[in-house]
């Protein structure tokens, strides 16, 4: 689950979703809707959550920074 100050949406209208310090945008395909949950059951706990994918370091980054990818995101309430 997220706190509420580590996700938002943006000026663009997106969902951004805050990890390590740094904001990342959440692709509109990654936005899980009531019709494509991303499992059995509904979002019961009412909060938002998001599935993060850490993937190996960024290139031209220094060797502690890790690529980091948004899997999915469910905004608060889906029933």
């Amino acid at each position: 689950m997220l706190r509420d100050d580590d996700w938002k949406i943006g000026a663009d209208s997106h969902y951004k979703v805050r990890v390590d310090k740094r904001w990342f945008d959440v692709p509109p395909e990654r936005v899980i809707q009531p019709s494509t949950r991303c499992g059995p059951e509904p979002n019961e706990q009412n909060r938002p959550m998001a599935k993060i994918w850490y993937g190996p370091t960024m290139a031209g980054e220094s060797n502690d920074v890790v690529g980091i990818e948004v899997y999915c995101f469910m905004s608060g309430q889906l029933y």
